[in-house]
């Protein structure tokens, strides 16, 4: 279920409203977590307060950008408004920019490519998923089937994409064999 958190409970947790129904209870704070901005299926998954590079340009905002998401779309009558999110990019101004096509999560740490939810391989340890920064905010959180841990950006790699070819990362470089869309056949990218 999804609710917004109206104030502090009883013994230490939240007061959470929720949807549709409007009822309000105290829940315990481990008993929640934040909901993603966007529910639209297949969106990605966007929280408040994640900070967002720009994909394209629009307006003051250039390409590289960072930003703040501050909430979801603030005009529903904009196309696809299910899928766009406020975002505050440096106090130049607010705009609502679509999760899936016109932002990403910016890198968790400086000179590195991981985010939130990337699926990595940690050097001589298992599979896991980036769930955050680690506790002295030079690592990463990084949990496995075996629990949690704080893991330097150094020991990790991103797990390929596609199963039997290791090839595809994110950030591998790569060359379109056909064309697609816009794309032609010789054109050059990086995976995202």
């Amino acid at each position: 279920d999804r609710g917004v958190v109206v104030g502090r409970g009883r013994r230490g947790g939240l007061t959470v409203k929720w949807a549709p129904s409007g009822a309000t209870c105290d829940v315990a704070v481990a008993d929640v977590a934040p909901a993603p901005v966007v529910a639209a299926p297949g969106a990605p998954r966007i929280l408040k307060g994640d900070v967002v590079v720009a994909s394209v340009d629009y307006e003051t905002v250039k390409v590289g950008d960072r930003g703040v998401v501050v909430g979801p779309c603030s005009d529903p009558a904009m196309s696809r408004a299910d899928l766009r999110v406020l975002v505050d990019f440096d106090g130049k101004a607010a705009y609502n920019y679509r999760c899936d096509t016109q932002i990403q999560l910016a890198p968790l740490l400086d000179g590195a490519t991981f985010v939130r939810d990337d699926t990595v391989v940690a050097r001589g340890r298992a599979r896991g998923v980036v769930v955050g920064l680690g506790a002295d905010g030079r690592t990463l959180r990084v949990a496995t089937d075996d629990g949690v841990e704080d893991v330097a950006p150094a020991d990790l790699a991103h797990a390929p994409l596609v199963a039997d070819a290791p090839q595809f990362r994110k950030g591998a470089r790569v060359v379109a064999r056909v064309g697609y869309n816009a794309v032609r056949a010789g054109d050059r990218g990086v995976v995202v």
